[in-house]
């Protein structure tokens, strides 16, 4: 008798991916509506993919705004202001509150690299983009250039900070991509700050092993842009919260979670992402959002300048730079002498470095005296995640408040209500830190407590002197 053939046949069609029961929660309700409704997502990430080339380039074709002229009286201030006042203090936020949810459903770099990589070249990752410093020195690059071209007050300097990545993007996309996001995975310098942020948001995907192992029928098709282990999926600092893997297997749910749940139970960090948090927020970032107006700026040029045998640096106080090196704008009276840029480079390199030093020490010391073999000072770092998360979104706000001050607000109740988020974000890492030092032997305990405890003081100090 003649073997029968099947290999005719089409294999099983999946599933239709399932709908949830209306006395289902509702987050997880929400989480299915994201994965149904991907049409309708895509439109609203073109609308702002539209929406972002249009206040990116628009304004270059407009001359620089007159000095004093309001926000909405200038095409060049409104972008600034919606670019640095509004964009950027909301995307922080929004990281602590709902995770990567912007990556996954808004940002225009993250849409066009997925659109591009499906066209692309596909090209294996190259070994050298998986290099962990990456998200660090990505992050602390585009902090540091885009102080020393103005990228604030200054449109020709956000179209190069912002548009040089969406190159990189399409770029990587098109000759890595396979339709993923390979440079949100690797080279976006936003990756590793919102990583951590995304660490205290207070919803997640919550994946379910054994509803997974038990689910029998054929699932739906599963993309994860960010390339992902959906299975062994424990955290969101990777997660782009789009919603695709929401129902699947029937073991995906989007859910609440306690704020602190992921740090506390996060054992393994990586020294690459402590540095990022050290270095690259708390201190780079610091810096770079406290120098503009500063008495110590003034102090640390004023220093350099009247050192001994400084002749070299008289001649640099002679000379500019094209405005993509140094802040050059003669008609807006703006213009950084190489004195100037050099001084900058040193406070925010040297500086940051010298500041993450002093924020690091006293976590190790911390960790020494623990004696714990589960707590790491790499661990203990993560305590600081709420204050640095504070601090990114008041820094980023001050140029909110500023325009809007010059737009005759007095906004007497934004000092306090800044003091009031710093607190906050200082208790929850000080009790962050005693979560993980709970462990350790009551004799250890306080003193490593206390030393865990500077860190959180210093940058409290910074703030608040800035602040008031």
């Amino acid at each position: 008798m003649q073997e029968s053939n099947f290999s005719h046949f089409p294999p099983p069609r999946p599933s239709r991916p399932p709908t949830r029961h209306p006395a289902q929660p509702l987050l997880a309700r929400i989480g299915d509506a994201l994965r149904r409704h991907q049409r309708l997502i895509a439109g609203i990430q073109w609308t702002v993919v539209a929406l972002y080339l249009f206040f990116l380039l628009a304004p270059l074709l407009l001359p620089l705004p007159h000095e004093g002229e309001r926000i909405l009286g200038s095409l060049r201030k409104f972008a600034q202001f919606l670019f640095w006042g509004v964009g950027w203090p909301l995307i922080m936020a929004s990281m602590l509150l709902v995770g990567r949810a912007w990556c996954g459903l808004f940002c225009p770099d993250g849409t066009m690299t997925e659109a591009i990589s499906q066209r692309g070249r596909n090209g294996s990752i190259p070994r050298w983009m998986r290099w962990p410093g990456w998200p660090c020195a990505m992050l602390v690059a585009t902090t540091v250039y885009g102080q020393m071209v103005g990228v604030y007050d200054f449109h020709p300097a956000t179209l190069l900070l912002l548009g040089l990545p969406t190159l990189g993007a399409l770029l990587t996309g098109f000759l890595y991509g396979r339709g993923r996001r390979i440079w949100c995975m690797y080279l976006c310098p936003a990756n590793g700050v919102f990583a951590l942020l995304s660490k205290l948001a207070p919803l997640h995907f919550r994946v379910d092993e054994a509803k997974w192992k038990a689910y029998r029928d054929t699932p739906f098709r599963l993309v994860c842009p960010p390339l992902i282990d959906v299975r062994r999926m424990q955290r969101m600092s990777d997660c782009h919260a789009c919603g695709r893997c929401s129902g699947y297997r029937d073991a995906i749910e989007l859910a609440p979670r306690a704020p602190q749940s992921e740090i506390l139970a996060t054992h393994n960090v990586g020294t690459a992402e402590a540095v990022t948090l050290l270095f690259g927020i708390l201190g780079v970032g610091t810096l770079a959002m406290t120098w503009h107006g500063s008495r110590w700026f003034a102090l640390f040029q004023s220093a350099l300048a009247s050192l001994p045998g400084q002749g070299g640096l008289a001649v640099l106080q002679q000379y500019a730079a094209p405005w993509w090196l140094l802040v050059n704008y003669p008609q807006a009276n703006a213009v950084f002498t190489l004195f100037d840029g050099l001084c900058l480079l040193l406070v925010l390199l040297a500086g940051g470095g010298m500041l993450a030093l002093a924020l690091w020490l006293p976590l190790r010391l911390a960790t020494a005296i623990a004696a714990y073999a589960g707590l790491s000072w790499q661990r203990l770092s993560l305590a600081l995640v709420p204050v640095a998360g504070v601090t990114l979104v008041l820094g980023l706000s001050l140029f909110t408040v500023k325009h809007l001050r010059l737009g005759g607000l007095a906004l007497a109740w934004v000092p306090p209500l800044q003091a009031g988020l710093l607190a906050a974000g200082g208790l929850f890492s000080l009790w962050l830190a005693w979560r993980m030092l709970a462990v350790v032997a009551a004799i250890r305990w306080l003193p490593a407590l206390a030393l865990s405890a500077l860190p959180v003081a210093a940058i409290g100090a910074i703030w608040l002197e800035k602040l008031f």
